[in-house]
């Protein structure tokens, strides 16, 4: 522990010789120092190895970032600061001034200070000091000149210290506090004015909630952490909904199960009962939550009976207790929304569905073929594993071909995996398991066994599968590769919970809210230390003492201080956890073998309770003893206990099948019809690829410089085909400009690049059975007629209508016919634009018929 033994003498020793003990404690207070440097210097070297390890890491990330063409949160922001602030290299003291700005930082300045005249920052105590100075610096040129400016310039920020929660993302809720006071200064210094609002007015909580959030938070203990300035003497709230009942209840700690010593050597041949405090614990919040939902207990907010959705269930982190609360609400069947973030892998609907595809890939397998078996796919259970697994010859897939044929439920196992088997190695992952899922039922029958639950990490398995495929060649084995190294977490959206007890972190409620809230992790605080230490003035230099005992001098120091703001946050997680409540809060919490500490939130919160005028004792309705403080006027508890009414099975057509989708099962896309594509021009024949250039700058200008004034076309059409990308000589572009403005400026053509005419136009619809879904290049649309006219881009112009190929032919009947649907008693006429002349060519009404889909001799 590195501290000086309480003696270094016995007794009689330091009575003998009383002047050597000065001596000794001199000399332990040296070996100390020298110890404490000598492990300073261990914490050196182990840190330069992690810097020099941590360089290369960083450097190669940045290398796969760029060539990925990605960025990372942090890179938003660090490019984002790059940019206004300047390089990270410039002096600290005066970073962000003219003098050591980039130029290319100051020309973004005075780019962007012309077009800002008011800066808003949402949730700021959540922005950190990169993203403050980012703002300061936009702000610099609001304070010049600021009585004799032409227009009026603000700064807005909302946000609330007490609500910093997100140290993990860098916030540091003190430098709220650092640049509202450094505004203030500079304001007032340009004679503006500066308004300080005071948020103490709530919406959302009764007076019964606000008034215990007082009574906790005047306790310095828990005051820490929540107020960055000097000027806020006490924590004061008032409810806007002042009449509305409220109540707060405070249950005792569950205690921790009693274990009696067993011999390590006897057999386990009883089961044991005993249930962990956790467990017990989250049983009777079940339990409270069913007996509400089943006597139709009134929510007098609302007017209405309680709901599942009414309540919201906080706890620290993500731990047992976190499990055994989502079983039991399970259990008693409340609709509950599960986990609010999950290892995709780690789900046992996943991990059957992976075993599956193991299977398909190597049924020889036996250990997975065994899960695959067991698993709700099969339903096969441990008698039909031992029928065939003790004293089989060869594999267990060998074993159950064999017995099949004599067990009804053995061959239908056989069959079903035989069937997909078979069909594995001609099917891409999304094919495959779709297949399993839906059409065989495979879904319905994880659901039954594993609950509704399992549901968003099937459809999420779903998912990968064809993000899987949009990246890569399919296939099941690098499917199945992906996956695994993976390891995808899922962060449900608990907003979106409609109807269910939600259980979820403070970390992930922050934003909500609910009628009811319940707090069960109460009796901890947090305990985890970081590994690497962040030493001097600007937090800048790593230190990374490889294990506890190098923890010393400086470093013992960090550690403390990294402390003292851990337990900071944790007062401010719990101000979020007790404001998520509107009309109830329910405070419990349950031992384990370790004393509950003073500083937890329990301790903290009974501390406040005392506090109140009016609290009462009382029993739930399970006859246990709480106390509860109550404000506004408290309906007549309903002790009934009539149960609510039954859910109405499901109607018949929520079984059925649906109908086959249509062929083909996407919609048809006109320019990519299913008859042969004509052949384009060769690339890479004599002047092709200048062909290829002009035709899609053609295409380019026939679509844009309708939209501009017709004296300015010209000018543009030069601007847009000498741009140097394009690297064309100025005979090209004097020449095809030319040829795209005899287009536009022909009075033949005039209504199809007028007012009336639309570019790029999307068509949707159904021409027969068959879908339909298309781009249009440019359409007019006129009072009794209709004019639809496509491009053509690299493609030889045939000499007449009646040499177009058949596939432009498909293309502009089903435009037509189409179109016909959306404009009834129009004519539709079509016709095709030939970039590669140009030339513009009408089709006439016989040649479109025979290849419309309405049809059926085409």
């Amino acid at each position: 522990k590195m501290e000086l033994r309480k003696t270094l003498a016995t007794k009689k020793i330091a009575e003998e010789f009383p002047e050597a003990m000065d001596t000794l404690h001199g000399e332990a207070d040296r070996v100390l120092q020298i110890v404490t440097t000598q492990r300073l210097f261990g914490v050196l070297k182990s840190s330069l190895v992690l810097a020099q390890f941590g360089s290369r890491l960083a450097l190669s990330y940045a290398e796969l970032k760029r060539q990925a063409g990605m960025m990372d949160y942090d890179d938003l922001i660090a490019k984002a600061r790059s940019l206004v602030v300047g390089n990270d290299e410039a002096d600290p003291l005066t970073r962000g001034s003219a003098a050591t700005r980039s130029s290319a930082a100051a020309w973004v300045l005075y780019k962007l200070d012309g077009g800002i005249d008011h800066i808003l920052v949402d949730e700021a105590q959540d922005t950190n000091s990169a993203q403050w100075e980012i703002i300061e610096t936009l702000a610099n040129n609001f304070f010049e000149n600021f009585e004799s400016a032409d227009r009026l310039r603000t700064m807005f920020a909302v946000g609330d210290p007490k609500q910093s929660i997100y140290s993990f993302q860098g916030a540091e809720p003190a430098e709220f506090e650092r640049t509202r006071q450094e505004f203030r200064h500079r304001i007032r210094q340009a004679k503006g004015q500066f308004y300080d609002a005071l948020l103490d007015l709530s919406f959302r909580s009764t007076e019964a909630v606000l008034a215990l959030v007082d009574k906790i938070f005047a306790n310095p203990m828990a005051r820490s952490g929540l107020f960055f300035d000097e000027e806020t003497i006490a924590l004061q709230h008032f409810a806007y909904r002042k009449d509305a009942p409220g109540l707060v209840e405070i249950w005792a700690p569950e205690p921790a199960a009693e274990t009696e010593d067993t011999d390590a050597w006897a057999v386990p041949v009883e089961q044991q009962f005993e249930q962990a405090a956790h467990v017990v614990l989250a049983e009777r919040i079940a339990g409270q939550i069913h007996h509400w939902i089943g006597t139709e207990a009134l929510l007098t907010s609302k007017d209405r009976p309680i709901n599942a959705g009414d309540i919201l269930i906080l706890v620290r982190r993500r731990n047992a207790f976190f499990g055994a609360m989502v079983l039991a609400l399970k259990n008693r069947d409340i609709d509950v929304a599960g986990m609010d973030r999950m290892i995709l892998n780690d789900q046992l609907a996943v991990m059957d569905l992976i075993a599956l595809g193991r299977f398909v890939l190597m049924p020889e397998d036996d250990l997975n073929l065994a899960v695959v078996m067991k698993s709700p796919l099969i339903g096969l259970d441990d008698s039909h594993l031992i029928d065939l697994a003790p004293g089989r010859d060869g594999s267990l897939w060998r074993a159950l071909s064999q017995k099949s044929a004599g067990d009804p439920a053995l061959h239908s196992a056989y069959t079903t995996l035989q069937s997909w088997l078979a069909r594995a190695d001609f099917m891409a992952p999304y094919e495959f398991y779709s297949l399993v899922l839906d059409a065989e039922g495979g879904r319905r029958a994880l659901l039954s066994r594993l609950g509704p639950e399992a549901e968003d990490p099937i459809d999420e398995f779903i998912g990968l599968t064809l993000e899987f495929e949009r990246n890569s060649a399919p296939s099941m084995e690098g499917f199945l590769h992906w996956v695994e190294a993976s390891e995808t977490e899922v962060k449900r959206e608990m907003e979106q919970a409609k109807g269910q007890v939600r259980v979820m972190t403070v970390h992930g409620a922050k934003g909500l809210q609910a009628p009811i809230v319940f707090l069960p992790d109460t009796r901890s605080i947090p305990t985890t230390s970081p590994s690497i230490f962040w030493l001097g003035e600007d937090k800048d230099i790593p230190a990374w003492p490889i294990n506890a005992s190098y923890v010393v001098g400086t470093i013992s120091d960090a550690k403390d201080r990294e402390k003292a703001l851990k337990l900071q946050e944790y007062n401010r997680q719990l101000y979020v956890a007790l404001t998520r409540a509107e009309d109830q809060l329910y405070i419990c919490g349950y031992d384990t073998n370790r004393a509950a500490p003073d500083e937890c939130w329990y301790n903290l919160i009974d501390t406040g309770f005392d506090g109140l005028d009016g609290t009462v004792e009382a029993t739930d309705w399970q006859g246990a003893t709480v106390r509860r403080y109550a404000s506004g006027d408290q309906p007549e508890a309903d002790d009934s206990g009539e149960p609510a009414s039954q859910i109405e099975p499901l109607p018949a057509w929520a079984s059925t099948p649906p109908r086959p989708e249509p062929t083909p099962s996407r919609p048809l896309a006109p320019s990519r019809p299913a008859s042969a594509d004509v052949p384009v021009r060769s690339p890479v024949g004599p002047d092709m690829a200048d062909r290829f250039l002009r035709g899609t700058l053609i295409h380019k200008l026939l679509e844009v410089l309708p939209e501009v004034a017709p004296d300015n076309r010209a000018a543009l059409a030069r601007q847009i085909l000498g741009h140097p990308t394009h690297e064309l000589p100025a005979n090209a572009i004097e020449t095809w400009s030319a040829e795209v403005m005899a287009i536009l400026d022909d009075p033949a053509f005039a209504p199809l690049f007028g007012p009336d005419s639309m570019a790029e136009v999307p068509l949707t619809g159904l021409v027969g059975d068959t879908p339909i879904s298309g781009m249009v290049d440019r359409l007019l649309v006129q009072h009794d007629r209709i004019l639809v006219v496509d491009y053509k881009t690299n493609r030889p112009p045939p000499l007449s209508a009646n040499d177009v190929p058949p596939a432009y032919l498909q293309q502009m009947a089903t435009y037509r016919d189409l179109l016909r649907q959306i404009y009834p008693g129009r004519a539709v006429d079509c016709a095709l634009l030939w970039t590669d002349g140009p030339t513009l060519m009408g089709l006439n009404e016989e040649s479109l018929n025979k290849f419309s889909f309405l049809n059926t001799d085409s």
